[in-house]
């Protein structure tokens, strides 16, 4: 899978990487005039309100899906793993079963985010 970076509106930054680490994220813009785009962002930006990351940062994949979301807007900056990657420790942060459901919601809106043209 090609590491995308979806702009969805303005000062509003997320993406999601099939791999532990971060890097090497490729731009990518669409707007949030359509609704069910800006329906899919609000619905993200509650999910990621809603659910922990890793403690310390980058420590653990605690979601085991090997992916990591990047969130970041006016009102949240929500980010799980980190630019190196996770599995420098153990996490103090374990996620529940719900947490976990939401997780694999929210990389589906951006992989949805991600398919929508620019």
């Amino acid at each position: 899978m090609t590491r995308e970076h979806v702009l969805v509106r303005p000062m509003a930054a997320v993406y999601a990487v099939e791999s532990p680490s971060l890097q090497g994220a490729i731009p990518k813009s669409i707007s949030v005039v359509d609704v069910h785009t800006a329906e899919l962002v609000n619905e993200l930006e509650d999910i990621l309100k809603s659910i922990p990351t890793e403690s310390p940062p980058g420590s653990e994949d605690i979601y085991g899906l090997d992916t990591s979301i990047v969130f970041d807007s006016e009102d949240l900056v929500w980010q799980n793993g980190s630019p190196q990657g996770c599995g420098r420790g153990e996490s103090s942060v374990k996620p529940m079963e719900d947490d976990k459901t939401k997780f694999k919601r929210a990389v589906e809106i951006v992989k949805e985010l991600q398919a929508k043209d620019a």
